[in-house]
């Protein structure tokens, strides 16, 4: 016999809760646990040059940006259909397509086989881009108030730093063992994964509060009822409906094609695209830059890096603890402003040559754009599920935040990796606050 609280927890919200953290440490170190090492995979294994690691290299965010619309129109249609699993099954999927790319790595080493090395790169990039999908539409799922969201939203992005700090170390540690040992822990950080999915109940959060109905208790009050969070999301979703011509009811946006309906939540898209663009410009010449400007090693080059992902671990939970307090224009500017005026800072100080002299302090002022970016960024990634309809507040609203973000990190390197090639770093640092700028522009209009 199933023991029915064991089956109570899995369905829980404090379950899911630790599904997604668990997902965004996986994630990431997915992500990053490469990083150091595959460029020494194609040289000094493949005996490729290196152009043909940066291709590679380059091959996860095409196929993380493919991955998004995929997994989420799949989740969306499951679940306009009334099939179960709409969150579980895809994010199954996902786990075992980032088991699948850790195989496909050991493969390509133990053989020397390099077309098996784009496989698996391009397999990383698709299972992430899933994983991360799922997790935005498990969030919409489980907390549809955008406030308890928020609050997710930073402990994901808090716990998601783990991932990218250990990434880099644990990966150049453990290929200097062995080359495919941290293609082994992808392997089994992705069976836990698989595990800890496949038991999930797939529930919606349940009635709490004075609302909450029992069968021996029958007492509760109409003014009761619509005061719970669940009773006001059905009522805003009837709210929404209208009869037809024949009198039956359907939803507003009902014969509408995805894009047309989705068009409210275009905005704050557009401004998380902006945002992590603006950051991300930093990550593709920043090494070279710390080894020719400071004489970084490796290893002092892999913990600046704690400059770069570590505040956000702090500021990401902090949003969501104010936003509600102070309000959402409030806290997206003051952090929109405080990462534009450090940004600004590093361009004026580096510009014609120069640099900022201490290291902690060019450092502590990356982090200071850095950290609060994401601070701005949170409170906005729950409105495109709040301003997608109804209909859409599932696989679709997750399906776009992930590919605004990606889209971010695609485009971010990119200009920030010409701009350095071409001008110097003060040009990258100009292009962030460039970023910055346009999305104070947008905050107007949120």
């Amino acid at each position: 016999m199933h023991d029915p609280s064991l089956r109570s927890l899995r369905a829980s919200k404090h379950y899911a809760l630790g599904v997604i953290l668990f997902s965004a440490v996986v994630d990431w170190l997915v992500a990053y646990l490469t990083l150091p090492n595959l460029p020494l995979i194609v040289t000094d294994i493949m005996g490729a040059p290196l152009s043909v690691a940066g291709l590679t290299l380059a091959s996860f965010a095409p196929a993380a940006l493919v991955a998004s619309p995929v997994f989420g129109l799949i989740s969306d249609r499951m679940r306009r259909n009334g099939k179960g699993g709409h969150v579980r099954i895809p994010f199954l999927a996902a786990s075992v397509l980032v088991g699948a790319c850790g195989v496909c790595f050991i493969v390509a080493i133990l053989w020397r086989n390099l077309p098996m090395l784009f496989v698996a790169r391009f397999l990383a990039g698709f299972g992430g881009g899933g994983l991360m999908t799922m997790t935005f539409i498990m969030m919409s799922e489980y907390w549809p108030d955008k406030d308890e969201q928020a609050k997710v939203l930073g402990l994901h992005i808090s716990v998601s730093g783990i991932g990218q700090v250990a990434g880099p170390v644990l990966g150049g540690t453990l290929y200097s063992v062995q080359p495919w040992s941290p293609f082994l822990v992808i392997v089994g950080l992705s069976v836990v994964d698989f595990v800890l999915r496949f038991v999930m109940i797939e529930a919606k959060p349940e009635v709490t509060g004075s609302a909450e109905l029992d069968a021996s208790n029958s007492s509760a009050t109409i003014q009761d009822l619509t005061q719970n969070d669940s009773v006001k999301g059905m009522q805003g979703e009837m709210q929404e409906m209208r009869l037809d011509d024949s009198g039956a009811c359907q939803e507003p946006d009902k014969g509408k094609h995805l894009w047309t309906a989705m068009i409210p939540a275009l905005l704050p898209c557009l401004f998380i695209t902006v945002a992590i663009a603006g950051i991300s410009a930093l990550q593709s010449g920043l090494p070279v830059y710390l080894a020719n400007t400071y004489a970084a090693d490796a290893s002092t080059v892999g913990l600046f890096y704690l400059y770069l992902l570590a505040p956000s671990m702090i500021t990401a939970p902090l949003s969501a603890y104010l936003t509600p307090r102070c309000g959402l224009k409030r806290v997206v500017g003051a952090g929109l402003a405080l990462a534009l005026a450090a940004a600004a800072l590093l361009a004026v100080f580096t510009s014609g040559g120069a640099h900022m002299g201490s290291l902690h302090l060019f450092g502590g002022l990356i982090g200071v754009c850095s950290g609060c970016t994401y601070l701005a960024l949170v409170p906005v990634i729950p409105l495109v599920s709040a301003r997608a309809p109804a209909r859409h507040r599932g696989g679709a609203s997750g399906a776009w935040v992930s590919t605004s973000i990606n889209v971010g990190m695609m485009v971010g390197p990119v200009v920030g990796g010409v701009l350095f090639d071409q001008i110097g770093w003060w040009a990258v640092m100009v292009d962030c606050s460039a970023f910055l700028a346009v999305s104070v522009g947008l905050l107007v209009f949120l």
